[in-house]
């Protein structure tokens, strides 16, 4: 998808938003930022030094269909909305309101059906660590310099202690 595209899906989503009547802040950046981020379909950033919001989007999200990316735009917008940086219960309302309105899907973790490709000469996690008191488990491509990845962290399911297993 090119970026003039994205830009004007952007421009509709302000609108669709305001048309719902919500309203978004007035100084949002009106060009989208592409990232090749694996961990996230969209990004709303407050750029406090130019008094803007920053939306970016993922580009292995840009393969999905363009209904996907405009909820994720939509997502993304609503954060820019008063009082609405999390997924608190007033970002819920207006994710609800915009669903029934135009008939979209939106929700706090999206989904894609393609999912993220990793990009050619990508190699998978070299280590994973587990919470010894859950089991949840924890891919990581690299480990923190200086100390291990289980001395200063938690599992962020129960808090319990961490443990390289590979």
């Amino acid at each position: 998808m090119r970026r003039t595209k994205l830009n004007e899906m952007l421009a509709t989503a302000i609108k669709q938003v305001e048309k719902a009547g919500i309203k978004p802040y007035d100084n949002i950046i009106p060009n989208v930022r592409v990232y090749p981020a694996r961990s996230y379909f969209g990004l709303c950033r407050y750029r406090k030094n130019i008094d803007s919001y920053e939306i970016t989007i993922s580009e292995y999200h840009l393969d999905d269909p363009k209904k996907a990316v405009m909820e994720t735009l939509i997502h993304e917008v609503l954060h820019t909305t008063k009082d609405t940086r999390a997924h608190c219960d007033r970002w819920k309302e207006y994710v609800a309101m915009m669903n029934k309105k135009y008939g979209y899907n939106i929700s706090r973790c999206g989904s894609s059906k393609n999912g993220f490709k990793l990009p050619k000469g990508k190699e998978k996690p070299k280590y994973i660590i587990k919470c010894t008191n859950c089991g949840k488990e924890y891919a990581r491509k690299r480990m923190s310099k200086g100390v291990t990845q289980t001395e200063n962290y938690r599992c962020g399911v129960c808090k319990g202690k961490l443990t390289r297993i590979k």
